[in-house]
């Protein structure tokens, strides 16, 4: 974990820390998570990148060998995934959650992600969809939380952002404009996405 100290020398603690535990175990995920936040907040993206792409890495390798056991936890991909969308590589950050969604479809968090990084690259269609499977999640919360909250505004935000799009094309339908991603979907992907109540009206 990540040292927080008043001291004006925590980031070069930090980093000695990080260093020696990935000497000790050079694919450790809590390391390698922990210090590409650090070099992201020094703007050294590139080798950000180069260990966040690690992990990416040996999370497409378990994916293919059907090891879902060995797979980091749901808060360093979340983590992984607003990294990638903070360095622009939304692709990947789709992919991550994705694969969270996979494992658990009723993190408000993610669905949320997944809408804003689909938007991003103007699949206005994909995201629409998963606005429609957070708002069937928020719906069920009986307590809703200031993170909760937070979370319904930025999604109201975005789904009157896409319905302005949709009203200004030429026939009202909203599509996938990114091709290159829309390809790289799989069924399996389709099947989450479509499979929480497609006929439900969203109406933030």
């Amino acid at each position: 974990m990540l040292i927080y100290s008043n001291d004006h020398n925590a980031e070069e603690i930090c980093e000695r820390s990080l260093s020696e535990a990935l000497r000790y175990d050079p694919n450790s995920y809590d390391a390698l998570i922990q210090i590409s936040n650090l070099r992201i907040l020094r703007k050294r993206d590139g080798e950000a990148l180069t260990f966040m792409d690690k992990i990416y890495n040996a999370i497409l390798e378990y994916i293919n060998h059907g090891d879902e056991t060995s797979l980091p936890s749901q808060e360093i991909l979340c983590n992984l995934s607003k990294n990638y969308s903070e360095l622009l590589q939304y692709v990947k950050a789709i992919k991550i959650l994705d694969i969270i969604l996979k494992l658990s479809d009723e993190d408000l968090e993610c669905w949320y992600l997944l809408a804003f990084n689909h938007y991003t690259i103007k699949n206005y269609k994909y995201s629409m969809k998963c606005l429609k499977n957070f708002k069937r999640i928020s719906d069920k919360q009986s307590f809703k939380t200031d993170e909760i909250l937070d979370l319904e505004d930025a999604a109201t935000e975005l789904y009157q952002a896409i319905e302005n799009i949709r009203k200004n094309t030429q026939d009202g339908e909203l599509k996938n404009n990114n091709i290159e991603e829309s390809e790289e979907k799989d069924n399996e992907e389709e099947r989450i996405l479509d499979n929480s109540n497609a006929d439900m009206n969203v109406d933030y």
